[in-house]
């Protein structure tokens, strides 16, 4: 349940990664399990490899150029190599999953 810090993951992660999140970056360089960002609120992800399902309420959207120079920059900065072109980014369908559409 992240709530505003950012997190990198050097390798790979299991299931439900982002449960509930509220806030916060998550950055996975390797592969991801099920159920990616399940319920999740606010905040982002970045899956660098393959996941094998989104959870309830998040969806993949294209990076834009600000989202890869801030890659970049974060991974540069912990000594991380990844290939930000590969990055899939999952965000909240609606900021309200359990009250309706925000």
């Amino acid at each position: 349940m992240l709530k505003g810090a950012t997190i990198i993951v050097r390798g790979n992660v299991g299931d439900a990664i982002g449960l509930y999140m509220v806030g916060g970056t998550i950055i996975v360089v390797g592969d991801a399990g099920e159920k990616v960002g399940d319920w999740m609120s606010r905040g982002e992800i970045f899956i660098g490899e393959l996941y094998k399902s989104l959870g309830n309420n998040a969806k993949e959207e294209t990076l834009t150029p600000e989202d890869k120079e801030r890659l970049k920059t974060l991974l540069s900065k912990y000594g991380v190599e990844a290939n930000v072109e590969r990055f899939k980014k999952i965000v909240p369908i609606t900021l309200r999953p359990f009250y309706g559409k925000s």
